[in-house]
């Protein structure tokens, strides 16, 4: 961005003025740090005092300049440079001076109550992170309890098929390791607990129960265990997955003899 700052000054001569054959104007400023512009023009040149004058005078005049800037403006990067000037002589001793005082690579500083709007939204979207982590915490400590509820439920109805089960933290998910081989149990039964299992290979499978949480996706989920979409809907619907919903996930290879 940039400003320019216009500024004049007379110049009282001691002697008449009728024309001016040569003028430069250079400048020494310094930009404080309480945004303000000081220090002076140099106005440098020479002058014939009359029309019939072969001799050409010199003369030399410092004006001082002191400009408050606005404070909604930053100059900590700010250049200042002359853009343009000119004079004219008013009278026969009084030379006016007009400049025009360009300031670039100046921003304007954000307004207070638009910091604090900015620290406020900053807080709100920290709290929405929190809240979130704390809600997935909540969920993982609701959802466990219950599921070694059903795990122990598991071991009562089948204690000689069903075997430990590893509650693994980390993965929010559980393994049932189940042997079919010759274990006395009925068809029906085991198809009631795992409907996709062979009722006429000897294997050794496992089941993971997987916790959905928030921002999963099946296919996701599918890619993790290795599995399809068919194999998985065997034993779920699919239709009606949901966040907290208990996914069974089989896994099988064929066990030695």
């Amino acid at each position: 961005m940039k400003k320019v700052i216009p500024f004049n000054k007379e110049i009282v001569f001691k002697t008449t003025i009728f024309e001016i054959t040569d003028i430069e104007v250079t400048h020494e400023l310094d930009i404080g740090s309480e945004n303000m512009i000081e220090g002076h023009f140099l106005v440098n040149g020479k002058y014939k005092m009359s029309s019939s004058s072969t001799f050409e005078e010199s003369f030399q005049e410092q004006l001082p300049f002191v400009i408050e800037v606005d404070e909604k403006y930053d100059l900590k990067e700010a250049k200042v440079r002359i853009n343009d000037f000119y004079f004219e002589i008013v009278n026969e001793d009084i030379l006016k001076i007009n400049i025009e005082l360009e300031l670039s690579d100046i921003s304007e500083k954000v307004e207070l109550e638009e910091e604090e709007e900015l620290l406020e939204r900053c807080y709100e979207e920290e709290e929405e992170k929190v809240e979130m982590l704390e809600s997935d915490e909540m969920l993982e400590d609701e959802m466990l309890p219950e599921l070694k509820e059903e795990v122990v439920e598991v071991e009562k109805t089948f204690p000689e098929v069903i075997e430990p089960i590893d509650i693994v933290d980390s993965a929010k998910s559980e393994m049932v390791s189940v042997n079919k081989k010759e274990q006395g149990i009925t068809n029906k039964s085991i198809s009631t607990m795992f409907p996709g299992v062979s009722e006429e290979e000897d294997t050794f499978k496992s089941y993971y129960i997987y916790i959905v949480r928030e921002n999963d996706t099946i296919d996701e989920i599918l890619n993790k265990y290795q599995t399809t979409r068919e194999e998985v809907s065997e034993y779920n619907n699919l239709e009606d997955v949901k966040i907290g919903s208990k996914l069974i996930i089989p896994s099988s290879h064929m066990k030695d003899e």
